[in-house]
């Protein structure tokens, strides 16, 4: 597993509203407004009331869901979240071979930050502004998709379509970060190639050059997986 970067449970932040349907579906409203208008004028000069405005409620409503004005960025955070791992989870599923999934992925991955661009900025540019919790939260909302596709990288190992040498580790946190560069070098990249060239490129750099020429027999273990024995392995459904 993918290290944590703190033991602490973190607890989200607390809502005066005891109906927790209803606290949902407002903190979604307070989140999609936000997003946009953090993305154009940054979380710094973005203000309470602006947010409200947007959302169409008063600022004494807001508050009844956050209890400070970081609450709204860690809701963003853990909106993005969701949305990556659940979506990935479900790429990775399935009765498709482990290296079909693990293409699946990767594919997963860059259409969702393309379509969620707002949120992959948010990401790199403001989190200097969670609290510690927050921050807590969205380190380990990355270790959450190392995690899932670290999982369907060691089965494809196991299945022999990677080569033995392959650390599991490095090509799955190298699969997230990279996948991110469609939004913030998409200035560059979007000149010379369309989103379906980049996944191709992707892959091929970073997944064919470790494949094995034809699936065999699982053989000694990976040395990257004996490394460190307090790693487990989150395998995809």
């Amino acid at each position: 597993m993918a290290e944590r970067s703190a033991s602490a449970i973190i607890k989200r932040p607390v809502a005066r509203v005891a109906d927790d349907r209803l606290v949902e579906v407002r903190r979604e409203q307070i989140v999609d407004a936000a997003i946009k208008l953090v993305t154009t004028q940054g979380f710094s000069k973005t203000t309470v009331r602006q947010i409200a405005d947007a959302a169409e409620m008063s600022v004494g409503l807001v508050y009844e869901y956050i209890r400070r004005k970081e609450d709204i960025l860690f809701l963003i955070m853990e909106h993005g979240h969701e949305v990556w791992r659940r979506g990935l989870a479900e790429a990775l599923a399935g009765d498709a071979s482990s290296l079909e999934r693990l293409r699946r992925g990767a594919t997963f991955l860059v259409d969702s930050a393309s379509k969620h661009p707002d949120e992959i900025l948010i990401w790199y540019r403001e989190s200097g502004y969670l609290s510690a919790a927050g921050l807590t939260m969205a380190k380990d909302a990355e270790c959450d998709l190392v995690d899932l596709l670290r999982g369907v990288i060691v089965e494809a190992i196991a299945d022999g379509y990677l080569v033995k040498s392959t650390d599991p580790f490095y090509l799955a946190t190298m699969l997230v970060a990279s996948s991110h560069t469609w939004v913030l070098k998409g200035y560059l990249l979007s000149g010379h190639m369309t989103r379906s060239d980049f996944t191709s490129n992707l892959i091929n750099t970073l997944i064919v050059p470790n494949a094995s020429r034809a699936p065999s027999k699982p053989g000694p273990p990976n040395p990257h997986e004996r490394s460190d024995p307090r790693k487990r392995v989150r395998r995809a459904p």
